[in-house]
This record gives structure tokens, sequence and C-alpha cells, in this order.
């Protein structure tokens, strides 16, 4: 029995040694992202145990950071974690003057700047909330962002911004041409491709257009200054 118990204290303290305390967070996938960011969101102590860690826990404190979308960590024994994460990508901004949101394609703001990267479109909101960072923006302002997505997606840098109102959508194209889109959700794809085909058409002569309108991209219309 003696020997049960000193075996037991002695596992006990070698568990608790200093040669599992953490002396080092890798930390992959950072782009705008910094390591002593993530470490201090880690919420980690120095010379905490590995055996204290728990991944799942420190990935939720990480994710909380309003630039990372995703973050999984992993013990790597005897001392070191090692977090990958994955940052919001911005397909959006929101704001005016010297205070820009940048915005994903989740709807959430992540990011404050002066000025944001050129072909960015704007998420045009009258009289919106004031964007939260880390919080998805409400609707139909997040529909607006969801759209942006596919235009990132597709390359489509002649949209200006995304104007949203309840129900329906407007992008503004090159020399603020409006065009009626409808709900962000309703074949968004197909719309796009419709746009993109008009807009082919119509680039070169576009002073002439009043707006058009490819909510039903069976019948889309364009609407020019001599009707």
């Amino acid at each position: 029995m003696l020997m049960l118990v000193v075996a037991l204290a002695a596992a006990f303290a070698f568990l608790r040694s200093p040669y599992f305390h953490v002396t080092e967070i890798q930390v992959d996938g950072l782009r705008t992202v910094t390591a002593a960011e993530v470490a201090a969101y880690s919420g980690l102590e120095a010379g905490v145990s590995i055996w204290a860690v728990d991944p799942t826990a420190v990935g939720r404190r990480i994710e909380s950071h309003p630039a990372v979308a995703g973050a999984w960590v992993t013990r790597r024994w005897p001392n070191r974690i090692h977090v990958q994460i994955m940052e919001r990508e911005a397909v959006a901004r929101i704001g005016g003057g010297t205070t820009w949101y940048l915005v994903d394609g989740q709807g959430v703001p992540f990011r404050v700047v002066e000025s944001p990267p050129e072909g960015l479109p704007e998420i045009r909101a009258p009289d919106g909330p004031v964007p939260v960072l880390g919080q998805a923006l409400p609707r139909p302002l997040d529909e607006a962002a969801r759209l942006a997505a596919y235009l990132h997606q597709y390359g489509i840098d002649w949209v200006e911004a995304v104007q949203a109102q309840a129900g329906d959508l407007i992008l503004w194209l090159e020399g603020q041409v409006p065009v009626y889109f409808g709900p962000a959700g309703l074949e968004p794809e197909r719309k796009l491709a419709v746009v993109s085909a008009l807009w082919a058409a119509w680039r070169d002569d576009a002073g002439r257009v009043r707006y058009m309108d490819v909510r039903n991209p069976d019948h889309p219309a364009v609407r020019t200054d001599t009707e």
C-alpha cells in the first residue's frame, strides 16, 4: 500500500513538473492578425501545465477576436500548443469618411480602417445601426454582405455599392447605374449572370441607362433615358 501511495505521489509530481509547462504557442494561418493577439485571446497564462489546457475552450476564446473566423487548437507534447486560425476575408465595406468597417461574407464587421482597399463594394444603409466588431450586421445588411461575397467569388469589380432595404437589394454599377436585384437569397448567381450580360452590352453606353431590373431573371429589363 505504501508503495502505491509513493508511486501515485511521484506520478502527480511528475505531471505537475515544469517539464509540462507550456513554453510555446505556435500559430499558423496568420495574415493580418498577429501571434501576440492570438496568445492574448487564448487566455493561457505563463507556466500553465499542458495537462490543464482545454483545446476547445481555448479555440472559442481565440474565435472571439473579431477578425478570426475559426480557430483549431491542439496540444503538442510535452509543452507546446499549436493553433490553426482562419481569418475573415473582406468582401465589402460599410461606414463613411475616415471610418470604414471591413465586412466578411457572413455580414460580420471585423476591422476598422481609415481607407478601405480598392475594389470593395460599399454596403449602403440609410439610417442603419452603427456596426459592432465581431457581431453580424442585422437584416437586410447581412443579405447585402452575402451578395457581396458572390461578387468577390466571381471577380465582379464593376459593382460600386449594394444598397440594402427591406425585402430588396439594389446594385449600383459604375457610373451610378442602379440595378433592382430583389432578395439576395433568390437565385443570386443566375441574376448576377444576367446583370453581367446586360452590363457587357450597355457598359459603353451606360450614360443612357436609367436603371436595370433583374428581379425576374427570365424577363430582365433595361430602362433608358429615351423611354
